[in-house]
């Protein structure tokens, strides 16, 4: 358990690092594009959930999956997933078509919460 919250700090430090080594050239995307990857990913992450359930490999509803099995695997998921969006973001990586930004967050989703947040098996 201690060791997944070191990591998590590690990884939501790594923006902070990203953001000072390009802080000279420093010119942030919109808002709008980490919005928008926020809420593909998001999505992205449900529709695990929704896999793994339709296959059987989980029992329950979204909420035990999420926060009754394994609530420290879900807010490591959540973190990876902030960590990943705030690097993309202070690096300036999130200026792509809107299509491209979607199908990216979607799939980082999808792989955060595949390889993170097991929940209970079926």
């Amino acid at each position: 358990m201690k060791k997944h919250y070191f990591l998590a700090g590690l990884l939501l430090s790594m923006p902070v690092f990203a953001w000072a080594w390009s802080a000279p050239a420093l010119d942030l995307p919109s808002p709008r594009n980490l919005i928008i990857f926020t809420v593909a990913g998001m999505v992205g992450m449900l529709a695990h959930f929704y896999k793994k359930k339709m296959r059987g490999e989980i029992a329950g509803n979204l909420a035990d999956y999420l926060v009754r099995d394994h609530a420290d695997a879900t807010l490591l998921m959540l973190l990876t997933f902030a960590g990943t969006a705030a690097t993309m973001w202070l690096t300036g990586q999130l200026v792509m078509s809107d299509g491209a930004l979607i199908a990216l967050a979607f799939n980082s989703g999808w792989a955060i919460d595949s390889g993170v947040n097991k929940g209970a098996g079926a």
